[in-house]
């Protein structure tokens, strides 16, 4: 994949992922049983994406994943139908530290099939 693919599928990823969370409880998709598995792979898919596309800045990628997880739980304050959760944003950021450590596993396997 390029990275502007890569790009182009953060983008649309961030956008799922803020409406998800700032949408009334009953529009928001469900794709598992438990509402914190969805958060948790949410935020996984968007920091496999991220790491592939800034392999090099895997770091920044994960603080980044970090602060938006936290936010978006903040965020949740403005709505008076949403109730944000330590507990949320915990899932969201296990989710990020994840996928951005499934992007690192992968860029090394793949620096690695390249050098041999």
């Amino acid at each position: 994949m390029t990275q502007k693919l890569l790009i182009a599928l953060v983008c649309l990823c961030i956008a799922g992922i803020g409406i998800a969370t700032l949408a009334a409880v009953g529009l928001r998709p469900h794709l598992f049983p438990y509402p914190s598995l969805d958060r948790v792979f949410a935020f996984a898919v968007l920091g496999v994406l991220l790491g592939l596309a800034f392999p090099r800045h895997l770091q920044v990628v994960l603080l980044w994943l970090i602060a938006a997880a936290i936010a978006l739980e903040l965020l949740q304050f403005v709505r008076p139908d949403r109730d944000p959760r330590f507990f949320d944003a915990i899932a969201k950021i296990v989710g990020a530290v994840a996928g951005v450590g499934a992007a690192w596993i992968f860029a090394n396997v793949a620096w690695r099939q390249r050098r041999a």
